[in-house]
């Protein structure tokens, strides 16, 4: 039994599990997106539970095919006895799996995750079994919003301490850099940034582990051309749309940019590691 998180591009990773002896640990493996496709992702979201009872089942076709009053193919989406995908079938024999259930985790009517379950043998389980399990995830999804939204709150918590802190420390400094200098850590803590780095004119200044201050002064060029109305440019994957920052992956995969001031040419950097 384990629980798959999906992450905002639909790929996924274990976060838990439990297991009996003889069967292969998933936990901490993370899967791409193309893993559970978009469509199948919004099955699970509609359909709680999902069985298959044994994986060498043999599919029976609808009999007329097409729905006659119609001309289209019967929507069997919220079905419990729908078919699955060959692809599918095969994808849990190789992982010797010969029954399965996902009882679907939500949160704010949106897929979060999945409680996959697995079994090395063919396994039915009754109506009243099944209904416990619906409910359980129901529980479940109660819980991980609740949970989510209470993270949520001391984050925002955090925040405004780190923003007061940081506030009533830049007033009393005569400049900018001078006001970052006195405490980066609250600066980074504002976006959860692992480094940052404040420019000004020519004058590059780092705080934390960042890329050298040429590769610096060429990003800068980089990111005057694409940044938005509000002064901002954001990316959690620099590398795929700045290549020339792949030697700095491991400090500067995430960047999150703030232009205070264009004809002083004044910037925010925040960096975040790979």
């Amino acid at each position: 039994v384990m629980l798959y998180r999906f992450d905002e591009d639909g790929s996924g990773y274990v976060i838990a599990e439990n297991k009996s002896e003889g069967m292969e640990s998933l936990l901490g493996l993370h899967y791409p997106a193309s893993d559970i496709p978009k469509q199948a992702r919004e099955i699970y979201r509609l359909n709680l539970l999902r069985i298959i009872p044994d994986v060498l089942y043999e599919p029976v076709p609808l009999e007329p095919m097409l729905n006659p009053v119609t001309g289209a193919p019967l929507d069997l989406s919220l079905s419990v006895l729908r078919s699955v995908s060959p692809m599918h079938v095969e994808y849990l024999s190789n992982f010797g799996v010969q029954a399965s259930m996902s009882i679907s985790v939500l949160r704010d009517r949106q897929l979060w995750g999945l409680i996959a379950c697995h079994h090395s043998t063919p396994k039915q389980l009754s109506y009243e079994t099944r209904t416990i399990c619906e409910f359980l995830g129901q529980v479940v999804s109660s819980e991980v919003g609740s949970k989510a939204d209470a993270e949520d709150v001391d984050y925002k918590i955090q925040l405004q301490a780190a923003q007061a802190r940081f506030v009533n420390t830049i007033v009393s400094c005569q400049t900018l850099e001078a006001g970052f200098a006195q405490n980066p850590q609250d600066l980074s803590d504002l976006v959860g940034a692992t480094s940052v780095v404040f420019c000004e004119r020519n004058k590059v200044t780092c705080f934390g582990n960042t890329p050298p201050d040429s590769a610096i002064a060429d990003l800068l060029n980089w990111i005057d051309g694409r940044i938005s109305e509000d002064a901002i440019y954001s990316t959690n994957t620099l590398v795929s749309e700045y290549p020339q920052f792949a030697p700095y992956k491991d400090v500067a995969s995430g960047l999150l940019a703030l232009r205070i001031s264009r004809i002083g040419r004044t910037y925010l950097l925040w960096f975040r590691s790979e």
